[in-house]
């Protein structure tokens, strides 16, 4: 309860609600900007990876699937993504 006495005592007795939203919005556009930031590429690769190795795991009794897929899946994306900036400063 101590974050909404903080947001009550700021607003020095107006509706917290608006300060708790303010916060919220401020956390949600540092989470954006940490996981997407200037390459959304590689946030969408990263999903798409974390899912294709659920789906292999799945799919797959053996776990030696996933230390060669995933990794090689990795080296894909970054080789992409460094092809991609290179592609784009010229």
């Amino acid at each position: 309860m101590a974050f909404y006495d903080v947001a009550r005592s700021r607003n020095s007795g107006q509706d917290w609600g608006g300060s708790l939203m303010r916060y919220l919005k401020a956390f949600f556009k540092f989470l954006y900007d940490f996981f997407v930031g200037d390459t959304p590429e590689l946030f969408v690769a990263g999903l798409a990876i974390l899912g294709s190795g659920a789906l292999v795991h799945h799919f797959s009794s053996s776990n030696t699937a996933l230390a060669i897929i995933l990794p090689a899946l990795v080296a894909l994306a970054v080789a992409g993504s460094v092809l991609r900036e290179r592609a784009r400063r010229k």
